[in-house]
């Protein structure tokens, strides 16, 4: 999902469950003495997964149910306060991609603290186990917290995690952590030649989404929220597959080397031709109360239900440049102002003829919808407004600009085998 991505939707390692790979159950819950054991017993593995090693030993402690439920109501509080909540929250009530009786806070609050067994937090440096939890389950979810915990041994992970500058860069960002703990813990558990196939991927895509009705609150969730929740682990492990195969496969995508799109972890073939997001910002307009882009992750949700789909499947790039958009308070109900740059005017064609429709029917009740065909800096552009019809900026739109910036990476410096570049 989109704002509710920056709180570490890592608490929910159940999601790695959905390879299919944990067989039985053992006879009682975990002790706490049993942290020790396996988290001594998982270091070498993770090590050997990653191609990485700890700095030091991760720290670890047990919890309560009740105190981790605790730690991600106040994450989720402090990482999406009243403003964002609110902003994000009617954003995607206007675009009719969650319902009008939906409170964001709560569904959020439920899903994160549905399937926790375990989390690691970077402000501590500390792995934490649910007590009580299925042995083998809590395994599964330390191995992949734990690659989390020898990542923050070379990331910033708390800075890169709590940047809500770019909505789109931070799902990149996220993809790369989560999609790389997501994998190493599947080697660990299935073994490097299963989970090295790319058509393993596509098997655990369509897992993922044929098993949605067994994880609680997100069986019911908009389709918004539970396919930004995978996203960092599905696409995010196939992204790391892909670049373990790479021209860049003696290093890790961290640093300089991230991803800065959606759009360059569901297609690496744009990561590696060093095809880069257009930045927009707006240049005129009264203040907003929120302001953020999509990217073409949270675009093909939107498309996929506007054409009534569950999910959003496989599908080539849409020809995604960049977006900006801008949601307004008025007395008469929130208003949007939503611009897309498109890399050319093909693909700025084909969303307006094929989106378009559906995002201008749209349009509730004493509200209007306008998709104008614009160009900005020279590329093809479209601008999306839905606001109500007595606004008073409709003869004046707010205006957006397309920034100047490299359309291809900075070239890099070589690095040793799996080492990563400084940040």
């Amino acid at each position: 999902m989109s704002r509710a991505r920056r709180a570490r939707w890592a608490a929910l390692g159940a999601v790695a469950l959905l390879a299919g790979a944990c067989r039985g159950r053992p006879p009682g819950p975990a002790e706490p003495g049993q942290l020790s054991h396996l988290v001594d017993s998982l270091r070498p593995e993770v090590e050997r997964a990653t191609g990485l090693r700890f700095r030091s030993p991760p720290r670890f402690a047990m919890q309560t149910r009740e105190q981790v439920r605790a730690y991600i109501v106040r994450q989720m509080k402090e990482e999406l306060p009243p403003e964002r909540l609110r902003g994000s929250e009617l954003t995607y009530k206007l675009l009719g991609m969650v319902p009008d009786s939906l409170s964001l806070e709560r569904m959020v609050e439920e899903i994160l603290t549905g399937q926790i067994l375990g989390y690691f937090d970077p402000r501590t440096s500390t792995l934490y186990g649910v007590e009580g939890a299925d042995p083998s389950l809590l395994r599964l979810t330390l191995a992949h917290e734990m690659v989390h915990a020898l990542q923050h041994q070379y990331l910033p992970l708390d800075s890169i995690l709590h940047d809500d500058r770019d909505n789109d860069r931070l799902a990149a960002a996220q993809a790369v952590l989560e999609g790389q703990a997501n994998f190493a813990s599947l080697v660990m558990l299935q073994g490097r030649a299963q989970v090295d196939d790319p058509e393993y991927w596509a098997r655990y895509a369509e897992l993922s989404r044929t098993q949605q009705s067994a994880l609680g609150a997100l069986a019911e969730a908009p389709m918004i929220l539970r396919e930004r929740l995978f996203f960092p682990y599905r696409e995010g492990g196939a992204f790391m597959q892909w670049w373990a195969h790479s021209a860049h496969a003696d290093t890790l995508p961290y640093g300089r080397l991230m991803p800065e799109s959606s759009e360059q972890i569901l297609h690496p073939e744009r990561y590696a031709s060093g095809d880069r997001p257009l930045a927009l910002r707006f240049t005129s307009g009264p203040a907003a109360l929120y302001e953020d882009d999509f990217g073409e992750i949270e675009i093909r949700i939107l498309q996929a239900q506007l054409a009534g789909r569950t999910a959003i499947g496989e599908a080539p790039p849409i020809g995604w440049g960049g977006d900006r958009f801008r949601l307004y308070d008025t007395p008469a109900g929130a208003a949007l102002v939503w611009y897309t740059a498109w890399d050319d005017g093909h693909a700025a064609a084909r969303f307006r003829a094929g989106t378009g429709p559906g995002l201008l029917a749209r349009a509730r009740a004493g509200y209007r919808a306008t998709l104008d065909t614009l160009t900005l800096g020279g590329r093809p552009a479209l601008r999306f407004a839905l606001a109500p019809g007595g606004w008073s900026e409709w003869t004046r739109l707010p205006q957006a600009a397309l920034d100047q910036r490299p359309t291809s990476r900075p070239s890099q410096k070589a690095h040793s085998p799996k080492s990563p570049p400084n940040t």
